[in-house]
């Protein structure tokens, strides 16, 4: 090893890692990146990958066969927007399709997170609320850079206060658009000095590894991007229309309290890991 290359792997915040189980895996994904659209939301799947990989890339396949394997040809990716909406590869399965039918693909995609009991975590950002003044299409771009960074630091935060030794990389699909904002988040987190009066800055990333170690995948050769997908949608949702509210509590939330303790609607800005064991980045570190 050359004198000048670090003794151990950099984390996102720019500091040495030590060694540690290398099990965890963060599928990552985005909803509400549009400007009209006023929350911005990241979820951010925390598996095993020994333990849970294999079961909850199955259980992805048979929610998409149950809902579109009738299709012609091969299954379609799911996208909770394109299945909602009726766009892209959807536009034929669901044109017939009721708006009950639709919701019901996307929640039996989202409860394979509550039914496998694997931690997931949500941050948002209100873009009016937080990026005043500021044209719509610039605030929706602030808005996701720093939910990304959001998510990040609470699953951090998580893996670090539940599996001390065990550190974690990064899986988020393979687009333009994704390996831009993600490339910028270790920049950050090493300019900023841990801030107890910030809601994101209030310690360091010590367990996540550094953005060289940032897996880019298609949706497709990664099914557990799906599930995030599903889980910053149904949550982007649920946030912010009250029609789909009632119906998407209990499968994003299963039988946890989440959203009682974060009081979600009145808040601008949080992150929090949903789960039996909890993490919040609006608890003490």
């Amino acid at each position: 090893m050359n004198a000048s290359e670090p003794a151990w792997p950099i984390s996102l915040s720019g500091q040495s890692v030590e060694m540690g189980n290398w099990v965890r895996r963060i599928y990552i994904d985005e909803s509400g990146t549009s400007g009209r659209e006023p929350v911005a939301v990241v979820a951010a799947v925390i598996i095993n990958a020994d333990q849970h990989y294999a079961r909850l890339a199955t259980r992805v396949d048979e929610v998409n066969r149950k809902h579109a394997g009738n299709s012609a040809g091969p299954l379609p990716v799911f996208h909770a927007t394109d299945i909602w909406n009726g766009n892209k590869n959807f536009k034929d399965i669901v044109r017939d399709w009721s708006k009950n039918q639709r919701l019901s693909y996307i929640t039996d995609m989202v409860e394979i997170v509550s039914k496998e009991n694997i931690p997931v975590a949500l941050s948002w950002i209100k873009k009016d609320e937080c990026f005043k003044g500021l044209d719509k299409a610039e605030a929706a771009k602030r808005a996701h850079f720093f939910a990304f960074a959001g998510s990040i630091a609470v699953s951090d935060k998580f893996i670090s206060n539940h599996y001390p030794d065990e550190r974690a990389s990064l899986v988020a699909e393979k687009c333009d658009h994704m390996m831009q904002t993600l490339g910028h988040i270790p920049f950050i987190f090493n300019d900023q000095e841990p801030d107890p009066d910030s809601w994101l800055f209030r310690r360091k990333i010590t367990h996540i590894i550094g953005d060289e170690e940032i897996q880019y995948m298609t949706k497709r050769g990664s099914p557990l991007l799906q599930i995030a997908d599903a889980m910053a949608w149904a949550f982007q949702q649920y946030l912010t229309n009250w029609r789909l509210a009632p119906k998407l509590y209990r499968p994003i939330f299963g039988d946890h309290d989440f959203a009682i303790r974060e009081d979600l609607t009145r808040r601008p800005m949080g992150a929090s890991v949903l789960g039996t064991l909890y993490s919040s980045l609006s608890d003490q570190p």
